[in-house]
């Protein structure tokens, strides 16, 4: 069923005058004005709406409170309509299909048939599926889904893998408002208990794993046990390929990631000071804020060494000559010097060049010099040798300049991006845990990806190793959300491995993945993370459940932090604090 104009405008003109009210109640945000000319809304206060959002469904008697106090004298209908968005079921979603103005989504193992206004369906999902998060609403005799809602994307799915993913959940489509409101109370009386069971330390009950993966050995295990067991396997599997007399074989126990080569090599022998802990600064810092300013980084490392090197031998290091040491590279804008990322440097951009040409001979040989500590340099002159030996009429070369002229001209458009906003934002400060650490270690620690790898040892394919998989699908997708400060590529990676799958647990990696890409620092927003910019924004700490639910409390209930204090002294006086700061300025 297509709702027409008039009912739209009823949806919006309710749902501008609730988030008003909600907001204030709250005080999820300052400066909070939807019925400015900016509706529909510019994208800083539909962020600010889809946070009102949020807190909204998770405090659905404020609802009561609204209709109660009729505070803008709505009539009866009116107060009923909104007093049915009690039933609200906010949650991710995959938009399976869009025909005649109605939306097949799945949820955590239930599928819905949803209403739209308008073409706000078509337009809105123009590539399917798609993974969105927001809320489920009862609307009349019907659900609709919330308008603003966030847009994740999905690894692409064939119309076969959709109908089987549908076809999965046993239980056909609830399309009408009356069953929706009764399955949303089912559905929040579960995730009550599932509450409940995370803060008493129950143990979790999870799907059983669907054809074609396996629960792994290390699922459920506690973490000084699971590392254990990674390790032994890790050394057992290095003893073997040295009995086949496999030479010079490194096997990474996971959590290790990245570590300098220990020995140095030409000039940088000859320097001899320690590199190590410069390359930390350096990766460090490009990890978190994409690129800075070589005397900032410089700055920050001199902070923190005893023996600093010189700012020449530090920018020697930063320039990406030394490739095998320090993947990073330098560019100049308005006669300043800064430090980029990998991806962001002339190696990665001449690397991205020659994939697009789908030349496999010289993909091959730079990934040998590379995987032999090649420097930049000694890594272009194989280069050219290789197309100067090609005859006269291979156009190779001429593509892969073409190509590289156009990453060149996008990525410095970028960073010229990145600079102006990094002004604008005050910088995430450079911690020595992650310099000591290195990135990725840090980042594996991180509690969300923890939890991701955790769920992924529940559900490992079938010919995995696993006691390394699950670690090293979450380097991956950190390695490629952090390389592209995108969440499309986090969810590509995922299809690599073959997933999604069947329902219900792919909702719940959905979840934890978007949990992941949220924690994962963002260099728009000068190496604060999306999770970080939204605590800002509501001043209020968020925590998940292992299964990529968030947990709300009480002031009363044991703080999810792990302190052993009620939230309302714990992390819960964070919010009231800057809340209250908040409102009081404006």
């Amino acid at each position: 069923m297509r709702m027409d104009e008039a009912q739209q405008r009823e949806y919006y003109g309710l749902l501008r005058e609730l988030m008003t009210y909600a907001n204030e109640r709250l005080g999820v945000v300052p400066v909070f004005d939807v019925f400015s000319p900016a509706w529909p809304i510019e994208p800083e206060l539909e962020e600010k709406c889809l946070l009102v959002l949020q807190e909204l469904w998770h405090t659905p008697d404020v609802i009561d409170d609204f209709a109660q106090e009729e505070v803008y004298r709505l009539s009866a209908s009116e107060l009923n309509l909104v007093r049915s968005w009690k039933d609200a079921l906010f949650g991710i979603y995959i938009v399976l299909e869009v025909q005649d103005g109605t939306a097949l989504l799945v949820g955590d193992g239930i599928l819905f048939r949803v209403s739209g206004f308008g073409e706000t369906l078509e337009l809105g999902f123009p590539v399917l599926p798609v993974c969105v998060e927001g809320a489920l609403l009862p609307f009349g005799d019907v659900i609709v889904m919330q308008e603003p809602m966030r847009v994740h994307g999905l690894p692409p799915l064939s119309k076969e893998e959709a109908n089987a993913y549908a076809a999965s959940v046993e239980c056909p489509p609830i399309s009408d408002a009356r069953t929706f409101r009764l399955t949303a109370r089912a559905e929040k009386t579960r995730a009550l208990q599932n509450k409940i069971d995370y803060l008493l330390n129950d143990a979790e009950h999870e799907d059983e794993p669907s054809e074609g993966f396996h629960r792994g050995v290390l699922y459920g295990l506690p973490e000084e046990k699971r590392a254990e067991l990674v390790e032994q396997e890790a050394v057992a599997l290095l003893e073997s390929l040295e009995g086949e007399g496999v030479a010079d074989c490194q096997v990474k126990p996971q959590g290790q990631g990245e570590s300098t080569p220990a020995q140095d090599c030409g000039e940088l022998e000859a320097i001899g000071f320690p590199l190590d802990q410069a390359v930390r600064v350096i990766e460090s810092c490009t990890y978190l804020y994409g690129v800075i300013e070589l005397a900032e980084a410089y700055r920050l490392y001199a902070e923190m060494a005893l023996t600093p090197i010189s700012l020449e031998e530090f920018r020697g290091v930063a320039s990406g000559r030394y490739w095998s040491l320090c993947r990073t590279g330098l560019v100049f804008r308005h006669g300043t010097e800064y430090v980029a990322n990998r991806v962001l440097s002339v190696p990665c951009l001449v690397h991205d060049a020659v994939k697009e040409c789908g030349d496999g001979a010289l993909l091959g040989l730079l990934a040998a010099m590379e995987e032999g500590g090649a420097t930049v340099d000694e890594l272009f002159d194989a280069l050219r040798e290789q197309l100067a030996a090609r005859p006269a009429n291979d156009t190779t070369a001429a593509r892969i300049q073409a190509a590289y002229d156009r990453f060149e001209s996008q990525t410095n458009e970028y960073i010229d991006q990145l600079i102006q906003e990094h002004r604008a934002t005050p910088r995430c400060p450079l911690s020595s845990d992650l310099v000591k650490d290195g990135w990725l270690d840090f980042a594996c620690s991180l509690p969300e990806a923890i939890a991701l790898r955790n769920f992924l040892d529940g559900i490992v394919p079938d010919g995995e190793n696993e006691y390394f998989f699950a670690d090293r699908m979450v380097e991956d997708l950190m390695t490629s959300v952090v390389a592209t400060g995108s969440l499309g590529s986090a969810m590509r990676a995922l299809k690599l491995y073959g997933y999604p799958h069947e329902a219900p647990s792919t909702v719940k990696l959905i979840r934890l993945v978007i949990n992941l890409y949220q924690a994962l620092p963002s260099w728009d927003d000068n190496g604060w993370s999306r999770r970080e910019h939204m605590e800002r924004l509501t001043g209020r700490k968020v925590f998940y459940a292992p299964d990529g639910s968030e947990i709300r409390v009480s002031d009363a209930d044991p703080c999810p932090c792990g302190s052993g204090k009620a939230y309302g002294e714990c992390c819960g006086k964070r919010r009231r604090r800057i809340v209250g700061a908040s409102w009081q300025r404006n």
